[in-house]
């Protein structure tokens, strides 16, 4: 019995799908003809005898491969024909999301309490969307009258109420009665509780009637959860009450086309690839601020580098330290030296003589600035009785000085070994 319930099953949706192909086919057909009838000489023509008579002539002109207007009527039927064939060759279903509270309890009950809950729809595709496919009570999947033109994305599902040609009447008697025009239905939420009033819900109390153009589908089955899924009821006509070969045509497309475990699978794979192109993102920036931050530091090495003295510099600027103490110390040398002396007799002039010879043999370790002040001494303690020798070389250099303010006598330091040659051996 379950083996002939599924092949009833199978041939009931291959019914369905044929169902869509000649649909297709047909509508091609027509749209083909009505293109090449407003092609054609005359076209503008108020007279309907006319415009028939030149769609003939046209259409047997075309048919007869003649010079026609369109492809001819073997080419309009070969076109229609590989359309309602791909049409076939393609799922009656396609699979969504809906969020909201706005079809609970029938769609997304948990979404009552939880505005962050979630079901996945699976929708039966009506490629020809019209008053024989969409009926009062339907659940219908559309796009939103309030979306722009480019807004394919915008999707909402609401209850089909009324379909062209019935009459709608308000429960509120200052709005008046009032006939659903040729081409439209009025959709409402199955979730009572919310207030059109107050914004709590949209539908067309709202916005008022949608073309049946806007019409997706009809959602067939929802899923919250690999253990929570369950069909969606539509008008009976669609189920039992229209029911071909003990089947009706929903029942058929879902036992076909749903998968729950599928249904699942896939959406984790969709969230995986989310969250890898999220995650290749994030990548892509952080090799951003890499690159940032490796510019930054080859900035901040080059200022480094800017700052640091050039070595060669450094040892320039060192010598020019050098000869500049050293002219210093040759000026103060020559200052000494330019000082006015007083004629000495020869018999003092030789033993300077001798102690400057004793001191170049013996004071080797004499500090420049001790020659200097030395020399600054001689110059000084050459009065008679007022000598002062100056040696920066140590205390001998002052025990020198003394010795030279009691007679006239140089007297000089030695730095190295604390050394002063006397002058009390002058002969006065």
């Amino acid at each position: 019995m379950a083996q002939k319930l599924s092949n009833i099953l199978l041939m009931r949706y291959r019914l369905s799908k044929l169902k869509d192909a000649t649909e297709e086919f047909l509508h091609s057909v027509f749209r083909a003809n009505t293109y090449q009838a407003g092609r054609l000489p005359g076209a503008d023509d108020h007279d309907p005898h006319d415009r028939a008579s030149s769609g003939t002539a046209a259409s047997s002109t075309s048919g007869g491969g003649g010079a026609g207007t369109g492809p001819g009527v073997s080419g309009v039927v070969r076109a229609a024909y590989r359309r309602a064939l791909a049409v076939y060759e393609q799922p009656l279903t396609e699979h969504m999301m809906i969020t909201g509270p706005a079809m609970a309890p029938t769609i997304n009950r948990h979404g009552i309490k939880d505005p962050a809950a979630s079901e996945r729809l699976v929708i039966r595709l009506l490629r020809h969307p019209s008053p024989r496919n969409v009926l009062v009570g339907d659940v219908v999947a559309f796009h939103s009258p309030l979306a722009t033109l480019d807004d394919t994305h915008h999707i909402m599902v609401r209850r089909v109420a009324a379909v062209e040609g019935q009459e709608m009447v308000s429960s509120s008697d200052a709005e008046p009665p009032f006939i659903i025009p040729a081409g439209h239905c009025w959709v409402l939420a199955d979730n009572t509780h919310l207030r059109v009033e107050d914004g709590e819900v949209i539908d067309s109390r709202s916005y008022g009637h949608i073309p049946y153009s806007n019409v997706i589908g009809r959602v067939v089955y929802a899923a919250a959860s690999r253990h929570d899924h369950r069909p969606v009821t539509n008008n009976p006509e669609h189920g039992s009450e229209g029911a071909l070969l003990g089947a009706g045509e929903d029942e058929a497309v879902v036992a076909a086309e749903v998968d729950v475990e599928g249904m699942f699978d896939e959406g984790e794979e969709e969230e995986e690839e989310e969250e890898e192109e999220e995650e290749e993102g994030e990548q892509q920036v952080e090799g951003e601020d890499e690159e940032d931050r490796e510019r930054a530091r080859r900035k901040r090495e080059r200022e480094r580098q800017a700052q640091k003295p050039d070595p060669a510099a450094r040892l320039r600027k060192h010598d020019e330290e050098e000869g500049a103490e050293e002219g210093a110390e040759e000026g103060a040398a020559a200052a000494g030296r330019q000082q006015p002396q007083q004629p000495q007799p020869p018999q003092q002039q030789q033993p300077q003589q001798q102690q400057q010879q004793q001191q170049q043999q013996g004071g080797k370790e004499v500090a420049p600035e001790g020659r200097d002040s030395g020399a600054e001494g001689q110059g000084q303690g050459q009065k008679p009785g007022a000598g002062t020798g100056v040696g920066l070389g140590g205390r001998a250099g002052e025990e020198a000085g003394a010795d030279g303010s009691r007679g006239a006598g140089a007297a000089r330091g030695s730095g190295g070994s604390g050394k002063a040659a006397a002058g009390k051996d002058t002969p006065q």
